[in-house]
């Protein structure tokens, strides 16, 4: 049993296993002598695989250069509407088509194929600018029963976010406010852009009727249809 004992005693513990046996034998040997103070620190082991904080440091240092390595995304860039450019409307009336354009409008667009996220295009229109080439007609456009444009003097078109559908083709999903209604709105349109000259062609078609268009007598489609299409063809030139 001594000989079991004492090949216990001799025998490294973790860290501290030598210091137990040192303090043992000066009790007499006994298992209940009193220990010797603890060592808090941890084994050798761990200590070398454990972080140290220069390691964390290179680690951050490294972190930071890759993200400021990384080319920083451009903004999507401005683009310039060409006076060429028509926003057209075609509607029927007693059966008969009938074609129109709005002579003022304006478009602020930023834009991009590879950055959609990042685009925006704010579409406003004078109302009171639409002309059908028939005087009656076109004197009736901005009054109460039809625009209103005394009180509501422009329709908007602000897009929320672009669809890429492929081939060139896209979707613009927006807000469409006219006569002080506004209404989501999607516009699918064909896009081209060659150097820094962009070329797209889209149209809607609305129900004049959801926006107020069209009162009194003119509510129903009776006379005038209450569907309306909507044309855009529109040239724009790449700001520097």
């Amino acid at each position: 049993m001594r000989q079991i004992i004492d090949r216990l005693n001799s025998s490294p513990i973790g860290g501290g296993g030598a210091a137990h046996s040192a303090a043992e034998r000066r009790d007499g040997g006994g298992l209940a002598a009193t220990p010797a103070p603890a060592n808090d620190s941890p084994p050798q082991s761990l200590r070398d695989s454990s972080p140290s904080g220069g390691a964390i440091k290179v680690v951050m240092l490294a972190l930071m250069g890759m993200l400021f390595a990384s080319p920083a995304l451009a903004a999507p860039p401005s683009w310039t509407v060409d006076p060429s450019s028509k926003l057209t409307f075609q509607g029927a009336m007693n059966g008969t088509a009938f074609n129109g354009t709005f002579k003022r409008w304006s478009a602020q667009i930023v834009f991009d194929p590879k950055a959609l996220a990042a685009s925006k295009a704010v579409v406003t229109v004078n109302v009171a600018s639409g002309a059908t080439g028939d005087a009656d007609r076109d004197q009736a456009i901005p009054t109460d029963d039809w625009f209103a444009a005394a009180k509501f003097a422009q329709a908007t078109f602000i897009s929320r976010d672009f669809r890429d559908l492929g081939g060139g083709k896209y979707v613009a999903d927006g807000d469409l406010t006219i006569r002080g209604v506004k209404k989501p709105a999607a516009l699918p349109f064909t896009l081209a852009i060659s150097g820094d000259t962009a070329r797209m062609n889209g149209a809607i078609v609305l129900n004049r009727t959801a926006f107020g268009v069209g009162q009194g007598q003119w509510k129903t489609g009776e006379v005038v249809d209450t569907k309306v299409t909507v044309n855009v063809a529109l040239i724009a030139h790449r700001a520097h």
